[in-house]
């Protein structure tokens, strides 16, 4: 389902002159007398004060809730004194590049894709250790999640992977866990409860994005679970009221391996009442990566006995799991209006693990009549998304305006297709243009992610009947390993930026 954006290329590096292949000479060829070096930095530098203030509080009103793992307060205050602008550009790259496109200035807008260059840059001189460690943690975050609505999937996945590596390396992967374990160097441990509580948060959104480059590309996840001991973060209204003199705080819930001990836990509840939604949607995400590690195994026959019920364990779980959670989590209307955004995040999340368990290639079932049932499951699933996306659009759209769940809402929206084609059931259709509508505003947002599933869904409907039919044998893992359409999303993209540049 990823691809690169017509306009990722080494182009762009060069007219900025960044190192890159092309650019780098042999010493064994005579060069001619070398001009004077150029300040690179001074190509896309960071904005003034006052617009750099702009940014960071766009960027707090648009996107806190897509990359939860910043301290507004801490974060302005470093940025007021200068700390951060000479301890972390990095970081202030990666968020201008984020916050660019909701400037009403569009000589900002149009800075995006410099500053986006400039953070991983940055990023990619960073070494085992970096410091400041959260600070670059973050910025990595930023990268990875901005990349994925650019259309540079690469990046985003190399990132990831490395952002990991480092969290090893300073330790932070166990600072949860009771018992000693082997660090090659000592790494001092996040001072105060309020930074170590940052450090969770943002160890938890690197998961997150973790889980959501594995299960649509088969592609195995950076972080191995069992070498992740970080409590589940605290409700954001608790960690935003912390100050640097907090001296004691709500604790999160201890992480188990023990899925059933886990959902059996609530999250402690502020003075205040906070809900957290974010608590929730951690362990969704972990019920993700397990179901999507047995889906993608290579070491069980799909048709086997042990895979088989390795996925009903996963259903089950995900039975518990929706029984215990708390109505205004399963129901966006009854949510706290602060905790809407993860509740659709989370549902969306839930729906996913559904379909994902129950759609299955159709020679594992052991008959037809099997085969069908557990096909109905995965469209009511898909429905409640669509059921979800319209009382959520009743309420406020820039809840749908969430990177992390576009390629779910696109799962359901293949699965309505489906079934649509196949029993013309009229208000599967309205289900559809619905979620049609939900891409489009999308690409106003994100412009190359909306995009892609805009004409992905175009290409769908144009299949024949026996195209449609055989998407619905292979399940799955045929799904995602048709690429037929994204040849042809492609085209069409490179078509459409092209006519816009010209």
């Amino acid at each position: 389902m990823n691809f690169a954006s017509p306009l990722i290329s080494l182009d762009g590096l060069e007219q900025l002159q960044y190192p890159t292949p092309s650019l780098t000479l042999s010493p064994n060829i005579p060069q001619e007398e070398p001009e004077p070096k150029q300040d690179f930095l001074a190509l896309a530098p960071l904005p003034d004060d006052d617009v750099l203030k702009e940014l960071v509080e766009l960027f707090f009103k648009h996107f806190q809730d897509v990359v939860p793992c910043f301290h507004k307060s801490t974060l302005l205050d470093d940025i007021a004194t200068r700390k951060l602008q000479e301890e972390s550009p990095l970081l202030l790259y990666s968020i201008c590049a984020i916050a660019a496109q909701r400037h009403c200035d569009p000589h900002i807008k149009r800075l995006e894709q410099d500053w986006f260059q400039q953070s991983k840059f940055y990023y990619d001189l960073t070494e085992r250790y970096p410091k400041p460690g959260l600070r670059t943690i973050q910025a990595a975050i930023c990268i990875i999640s901005h990349s994925s609505t650019t259309g540079d999937f690469s990046a985003g996945y190399i990132c990831l992977g490395k952002a990991w590596r480092q969290v090893c390396a300073l330790g932070l992967n166990h600072m949860d866990a009771e018992s000693e374990h082997l660090s090659f160097d000592p790494v001092p441990e996040p001072e105060g409860p309020l930074k170590r509580e940052e450090c969770r948060r943002a160890l938890w959104t690197l998961f997150i994005l973790d889980r959501n480059h594995a299960w649509p590309t088969g592609l195995p996840p950076a972080i191995d679970e069992k070498h992740f001991m970080v409590n589940l973060p605290i409700a954001d209204a608790d960690f935003q009221a912390m100050t640097q003199e907090t001296s004691s705080q709500i604790e999160g819930a201890v992480l188990t391996r023990n899925f059933d001990a886990l959902v059996s836990i609530s999250p402690n509840i502020s003075g205040n009442g906070a809900a957290n939604a974010l608590h929730y949607l951690c362990i969704a995400y972990i019920l993700l990566g397990r179901a999507v590690e047995e889906i993608h195994s290579l070491h069980h026959s799909h048709d086997s006995y042990c895979y088989l019920q390795q996925l009903q364990r996963i259903d089950d779980q995900l039975i518990k799991f929706r029984l215990n959670l708390p109505r205004p989590m399963l129901h966006v209307l009854e949510a706290p209006e602060n905790a809407r955004f993860h509740v659709t995040w989370l549902n969306c999340a839930l729906n996913a693990i559904a379909m994902l368990l129950h759609f299955r290639t159709a020679n594992f079932a052991s008959d037809e009549e099997d085969e069908n049932t557990r096909f109905l499951r995965v469209v009511a699933a898909a429905k409640n998304i669509a059921l979800l996306v319209k009382d959520v659009s009743r309420m406020d759209i820039d809840l749908l305006l969430n990177p992390h769940i576009g390629g779910l809402l696109y799962f359901a929206t293949s699965v309505l297709l489906i079934h649509w084609r196949q029993t013309g059931d009229p208000t599967l259709r309205v289900d559809i243009d619905v979620l049609t509508l939900v891409f489009e505003r999308l690409n106003e947002q994100y412009w190359f992610l909306g995009l892609k599933y805009k004409l992905a869904l175009e290409y769908d409907l144009q299949r024949n009947t026996e195209s449609i039919a055989h998407l619905k044998r292979r399940g799955l893992r045929g799904l995602l390993a048709d690429c037929s359409k994204w040849k042809f999303v492609k085209e069409r993209a490179e078509g459409q930026i092209n006519r816009a540049i010209t």
